[in-house]
């Protein structure tokens, strides 16, 4: 059963967030164009560019080449969170999907996320595996293990799970997601409960209005690139999403809010010692965090699996992604 009133046709509005990437752009542009023709005849779909660029070449490009579409131009320039927020707020379709400017929609990425999320009344929104697009060449290395298989995400704390439980981390790409504007409505990303990773945050309180269901199929490509923004880590960011996980997560001793800290301290840790790595020139604080990490990684490595699984992955992952 739909989400819809009967007597008209259901709505889908699909935002393409844009800046600074003309190429890109009209690359992802034309995947969402060629997706949105497959969809049901009875589907009334939108398509939309939301352009944060600070100059105008991407308002242009779309203008001439794809003038039936129609482009936001953001100025002045907002925030990302700020900028997802203004979307969200002009949205008024029946399901939504927010997409990157630097990913690519398969053909089948709109219909079969559709079909699944209007099937699954009790969920939010729905998510789809990605392989990696390095160099414009599409990697073997998918986001989930490709076994044509739904996994279902019932509670908010499992989702934490996912994305933080050493050893058990899996997620699909935020760009992913088709969502049920309805059970959204009213939830916005906010800054200060995690800034670049607010998303998170975002996802959790989705989380809360239903299901999350994410499939195994490969609907889409993930590019990476120099200007990726989760390229880079920003510890303040991760500590603000830590502090809103610790306040609305369920199980307060969650063995993934443990192992998310974990990560967070080696993070700073790395960054404290600037790539000095000689141990007799750091100061004595540095040497007292440095044996607690040590400690803990060894902790780790004898009593949790995961966490050795863990490390095992990111070495093998990280060779499958950049030698395909």
């Amino acid at each position: 059963m739909l989400n819809v009133a009967e007597n008209r046709m259901p709505t889908l509005k699909v935002v393409i967030q844009s800046r600074n990437r003309k190429a890109f752009l009209r690359e992802s542009l034309a995947s969402v164009i060629d997706s949105a023709k497959t969809l049901p005849s009875g589907v009334v779909c939108e398509i939309q560019v939301s352009d944060n660029s600070q100059n105008e070449e991407c308002v242009e490009l779309v203008k001439e080449i794809y003038p039936q579409i129609q482009v936001i131009s953001r100025r002045p320039n907002l925030e990302p969170h700020d900028h997802a927020t203004k979307i969200l707020k002009e949205a008024f379709s029946d399901y939504l999907v927010l997409f990157h400017d630097d990913d690519i929609m398969k053909i089948n990425f709109l219909p079969h996320l559709y079909q699944l999320l209007t099937i699954n009344t009790q969920a939010s929104a729905v998510g789809c595996n990605s392989l990696y697009l390095i160099n414009g060449m599409e990697g073997k290395e998918s986001f989930l293990k490709q076994d044509n298989s739904l996994i279902i995400i019932d509670t908010p704390d499992k989702l934490i799970d996912k994305y933080f439980l050493y050893g058990n981390q899996s997620i699909v790409p935020f760009s992913s997601y088709m969502y049920d504007t309805f059970k959204i409505k009213g939830i916005l990303p906010k800054k200060k409960n995690g800034n670049k990773h607010a998303d998170v945050a975002f996802l959790f309180e989705v989380a809360q209005r239903g299901l999350l269901i994410w499939t195994s199929e490969v609907l889409m490509n993930y590019r990476l690139h120099e200007s990726n923004d989760n390229g880079t880590v920003s510890i303040s960011s991760k500590i603000g999403l830590l502090r809103y996980l610790r306040r609305h997560v369920h199980e307060r001793k969650s063995q993934a809010l443990q192992d998310f800290r974990f990560s967070i301290m080696l993070n700073w840790f790395k960054v404290k010692v600037k790539r000095n790595y000689n141990y007799f020139q750091w100061t004595a604080s540095q040497k007292l965090i440095f044996r607690f990490l040590v400690s803990g990684v060894i902790h780790r490595f004898i009593f949790t699996p995961g966490f050795r699984l863990f490390f095992l992955r990111k070495f093998i992952d990280y060779k499958k992604i950049y030698k395909n």
